[in-house]
Formats: C-alpha cells, structure tokens, sequence
C-alpha cells in the first residue's frame, strides 16, 4: 500500500492491521471487506469511472505518504523515541 500511495494512487485496503492508521476512508483510498469481492468491484468501478476522484485521492495519497512515511522520517522518529528514553 505505501508504494502505491508514494505512486500516487490510492488503495483498497482491509480495515485491520495498520491499514486504519494509513488511509482515511475516501480520502487516500477506501476500506474493503476481503470476504465481499463485490464490493471491492464497487469501489475498483468508482475510481476507474471517476477519473477526477481517482486522481486526487492519489494526489491525498502521495502527500499522506511524503509528510509521514518517508524513511527520513521514520528514522527521526525512531531516533528521537531512543533519546526520550534514554
């Protein structure tokens, strides 16, 4: 998901694991029901008539990516989690 984002696409992901902590529903992407294929038709259906949609939630997507998970980024976090403790 983080490499379609970056991409600057926005995803289908399952509502579990970290999925919930990466998008916002329609915004980046939408949550899906692994066990429903009908409704991740639904939502595959929306953007790919919806040209505009699909185009800026990527858009929503890439910039979620670059302001938060960048390895620069990450990596600042951790350092800084590891002084606080120390």
């Amino acid at each position: 998901r983080l490499e379609a984002m970056y991409c600057g696409k926005p995803v289908l992901a399952p509502l579990h694991g970290g999925s919930k902590d990466l998008i916002t529903e329609g915004e980046e992407g939408f949550f899906v029901d692994p066990e429903n294929p009908q409704q991740t038709l639904g939502y595959l259906r929306f953007l790919c008539e919806d040209r505009g949609r699909n185009a800026a939630m990527g858009r929503k997507a890439r910039k979620r990516i670059e302001n938060g998970f960048l390895w620069e980024q990450v990596v600042r976090r951790i350092e800084e989690a590891f002084r606080t403790a120390l």
